[in-house]
């Protein structure tokens, strides 16, 4: 009887561990919800404002204070050690002198492309004499930056539309100090009045207001009185091959498909 008591209390005792864990974790989930429930959610404007006007300033604040030296008070600034200081701002220059090379490279090697280009007389070249003048008139990476505003503008306004945030593109066109540099035998004719920046300003506080909250990624061009929405790229014509295909069938399925919209003869 004596042993049997003992293997009682033992089975009691396990019994009161495992009551005791589960209590601690119901207690622990329950706190959570509870944490959960009482603070409020970030909408995606206030995470912004906490990132970028708080957590930013800190960890500035941290930097500063973790590399730098204390000052006593009399301690000349002369006798501070400003090697690593003297080395980080070095290497700093020197990236910013690779990137500026690395740039130049770049813009070399693009118009090295264009002349050549220009050059080419190969028919799918695609109208030499129209790919001269736009070569000539538009700068390639002026033009990719501008395309990709639009691309960020689209891309903002897929992801952040469920939390009632709108983007839109506008495409301006006004008489400004760029368009001072071109020669005026190219300029469009048009009034100076009519091709004030004013004029976009009016397109841009509406955008900008509620009352436009039912546009979002779209491209809106301004130019003069006039106001124009232009549609977003969309597949006008799409073939469907049920299984990988052949150069041949492929050139031979565009050309029938494709063809007739794009103005293709024979």
């Amino acid at each position: 009887m004596g042993h049997r008591a003992r293997g009682l209390d033992g089975l009691a005792v396990v019994g009161l561990q495992f009551a005791a864990f589960g209590f601690k974790v119901v207690l622990l989930c329950w706190f959570q919800l509870m944490v959960r429930w009482t603070l409020p959610r970030f909408r995606a404007d206030q995470l912004m404002n906490l990132g970028w006007k708080l957590l930013l300033p800190l960890s500035l604040a941290n930097i500063m204070v973790t590399v730098g030296q204390p000052v006593s008070a009399g301690q000349a600034l002369a006798t501070l050690d400003t090697t690593d200081l003297q080395t980080a701002l070095a290497t700093a220059q020197q990236n910013v002198a690779n990137a500026q090379a690395s740039y130049q490279k770049q813009v070399l090697a693009g118009s090295d492309t264009q002349r050549q280009l220009a050059e080419t007389r190969r028919s799918t070249a695609s109208d030499i004499a129209s790919a001269q003048t736009s070569l000539t008139k538009v700068r390639t990476n002026y033009a990719a930056a501008k395309a990709g505003i639009i691309a960020l503008t689209l891309a903002t306004a897929n992801s952040m539309g469920r939390y009632g945030v709108t983007a839109n593109a506008i495409s301006p066109g006004a008489q400004t100090r760029m368009i001072d540099s071109i020669p005026t035998e190219r300029r469009r004719a048009g009034l100076d009045d009519e091709r004030s920046p004013d004029n976009i300003a009016t397109v841009v506080a509406y955008l900008a207001s509620e009352r436009s909250g039912w546009i979002t990624g779209r491209i809106v061009h301004s130019m003069g009185y006039e106001v124009s929405l232009y549609n977003n790229p969309e597949p006008i014509a799409r073939i469907i091959g049920t299984q990988p295909w052949g150069l041949d069938d492929l050139a031979d399925q565009v050309e029938r498909s494709f063809g007739p919209l794009l103005g293709k003869k024979g």
